[in-house]
């Protein structure tokens, strides 16, 4: 009921012939007094600067930087506090495709051949925030914050706010990493641990201990860890607001709150596809509830068939990457020792239904049959917050607690949790492509490769820093490393040319960075070898009317499984900021590196999909020595 009574207000209060945006103003007024007050040029904040923030982030606002809950990298049994640079495109109200939509181009539209034009016009568009900035305006008018002056002050404070939020905040993010560097470091962990003391010694600014706190509700000592990911920018970027004037920066972090609280609640979102728009804040909001309702949608025959085929092919790849083990003559005694410690370690995880008890408990602090959308939805933003932080003393590796932190149950991709050296694979990403009646080969294609996949991320370039207890640590030894590292220089090294791509009509030309996919192509390669290996033993499929043999209709049902419908305008940011390369670059990665392929389709060494130097799958690797070990005595 309570997620029919929160879809029925979504859809009923912004009826366009039935809301009266202004019936709103008084109760979004005074959400937005519950974070903070404005303050005028001859007054102070009431609450310093740590509180501010705090109300923020329990609001699920985060202006300055991002606050998250990651594994401890030295006890698996435990989360670490997160802080990275923050994404003000992120929202429960925002759907992926709806970020930067202004910036986004439709299928149809002609974007420049040369796809660094169009994405420089892309980042160009999304740093203009004039349309930020006239929202802004509009929401503190529309909210009455200076309406007990006379207009001209009001105007002249509102003007004040715009100035500040331009030159003080967004001014001093724009120096924060790009989009690009943030996914390459996230996705790689390339964060400093450091304890509480260092922290408050470095970013001085924030009370860290009354932060955490406050958050966490419980007090963290002076030993505990931090992961924080571009430590020396952040503070850099919190010296030099530091500097700014402290009530306008207090005024400024308020308007951009109620920038959002204005435009994602009251302005009409989706009024053509509301009830998907409901859908998705829905689900956003009470992913527990929606995973549920997902979950609940499985026939509990296939749900059964579903989960005992992942884990018979799951239990198959491995002993087939055991085997491989045996070949790697590249691995010394202490690395095998590790790897296949790490290999026997590592788990499948499938989301299970959430008792009615943890249902409850998610939702508790919300009365939703009172049907008024906006203050239950800033009702569930703030119980979301309260759960996100509460996990902060429960075991990462606990179900209810694993999902849904890091995925649901209707999440569309997978997951390798490094630091519990566990896969997550969402019923949304395997139940669509299972179909037990369907060849063996094709099932391996299919879900197999799926699940092969989550072992080669096991032992990517991120994965391979985890040890078999998801500690991060030294997996590879000084004789090991140079064959690990000409791989990935391998790799990274098919991906310096400028690449093209023909659609339509148009002649797209572009240069990826290597380092942003570079996980996913190790993965995808080693996946594609250990999934064809494990279904090689079984009897040749036979299909009808179809002139392939089993290994050709491996690869051919594997292609599919990466077909999209989307267009190059739709996608091309993808190839600057997004770690998984566009299909038709991933097939060719994967199948030109494919010595299974070349053999089943009998390719001519030196053509494009056999050329004659190959990235090798993990653990088929080719033993580099290590020349630090010789000494040149001439």
């Amino acid at each position: 009921m309570t997620l029919h009574s929160f879809s029925s207000t979504c859809l009923n209060c912004f009826d366009i012939c039935e809301c009266d945006i202004n019936l709103l103003m008084f109760p979004g007024r005074k959400i937005l007094d519950s974070v903070g007050l404005f303050v005028n040029a001859t007054s102070d904040p009431q609450n310093d600067f740590t509180e501010l923030l705090i109300s923020l982030f329990k609001h699920g606002s985060e202006p300055l930087f991002r606050l998250q809950l990651d594994v401890d990298s030295t006890n698996s049994s435990f989360f670490q506090m997160a802080i990275t640079v923050p994404d003000w495109s992120s929202s429960h109200f925002r759907p992926a495709a709806e970020r930067n939509k202004k910036c986004r181009h439709k299928p149809s539209d002609k974007i420049p051949e040369d796809l660094r034009v169009a994405y420089s016009a892309y980042t160009n568009c999304k740093n203009n925030f004039s349309n930020f900035m006239e929202t802004t305006q509009k929401a503190l008018e529309y909210f009455g914050v200076f309406d007990y002056m006379d207009h001209f002050e009001s105007a002249q404070l509102i003007q004040e706010i715009r100035i500040s939020i331009e030159f003080d905040i967004l001014e001093l993010l724009a120096e924060l990493p790009t989009p690009d560097v943030v996914q390459d470091s996230i996705q790689k962990k390339d964060y400093k641990l450091i304890i509480k003391p260092q922290l408050e010694a470095t970013i001085p600014q924030i009370s860290w201990s009354f932060l955490f706190s406050t958050l966490l509700n419980v007090e963290l000592d002076d030993s505990s860890y931090v992961q924080v990911y571009f430590l020396d920018e952040i503070s850099n970027f919190f010296n030099k607001l530091q500097t700014k004037d402290v009530r306008t920066v207090h005024n400024s972090l308020l308007a951009v709150f109620a920038h959002d609280l204005y435009k994602d609640l009251m302005l009409t979102h989706s009024p053509c596809d509301r009830e998907q728009y409901c859908l998705h804040v829905a689900a956003s909001l009470m992913p527990a509830v929606v995973s549920n309702l997902y979950l609940g949608t499985f026939p509990a025959d296939t749900d059964r068939d579903l989960r005992t085929q992942v884990t018979s092919l799951y239990s198959k790849l491995k002993a087939t990457m055991k085997e491989k083990l045996v070949e790697a003559d590249w691995l010394d005694n202490k690395t095998r020792n590790q790897v296949e410690k790490k290999l026997n370690f590592m788990s499948i995880e499938l989301p299970q239904m959430f008792n009615e008890s943890f249902l409850n408990t998610s939702l508790e602090e919300c009365n939703l049959d009172k049907k008024h959308y906006m203050e239950d939805s800033v009702c569930l933003v703030r119980q979301y917050q309260t759960l996100l932080y509460s996990r902060y003393t429960l075991n990462p590796d606990s179900v209810d607690v694993m999902w849904p932190h890091f995925l649901t149950a209707f999440s569309t991709h997978t997951a390798f949790i490094y630091g519990l050296n566990t896969f997550m694979i969402p019923l949304a990403v395997v139940g669509h492509v299972y179909d037990s009646q369907l060849p063996r080969h094709v099932v391996m294609a299919r879900l197999g490769n799926i699940l092969a996949r989550g072992l080669g991320h096991n032992f990517d370039y991120t994965g391979i820093k985890f040890d078999a207890t998801g500690k991060i640590g030294i997996m590879l030894s000084e004789d090991t490393n140079p064959s690990y590292t000409t791989v990935v220089d391998n790799s990274n090294s098919q991906f310096i040319w400028t690449k093209s791509h023909k659609e339509n009509s148009r002649f797209y030309m572009y240069l990826l960075q290597p380092g942003l996919t570079l996980n996913q192509r190790l993965s995808d390669i080693t996946a594609a070898n250990l999934s064809l290996s494990t279904v090689l033993e079984l009897q040749d499929t036979k299909l009808p009317w179809v002139p392939f043999n089993s290994r050709q209709v491996y690869f051919i049902a594997l292609a599919q499984t990466f077909c999209s419908k989307k267009k190059m305008p739709e996608v091309f940011t993808t190839l600057y900021e997004g770690t998984t390369l566009l299909p038709f670059d991933r097939i060719t990665n994967l199948v030109s590196n494919s010595e299974q392929f070349a053999v089943a389709f009998s390719c001519a060494l030196g053509a494009n999909m056999h050329p004659e130097f190959k990235v090798r799958p993990f653990p088929l690797f080719e033993k580099v020595e290590n020349t630090l070990n010789y000494v040149d005595t001439y």
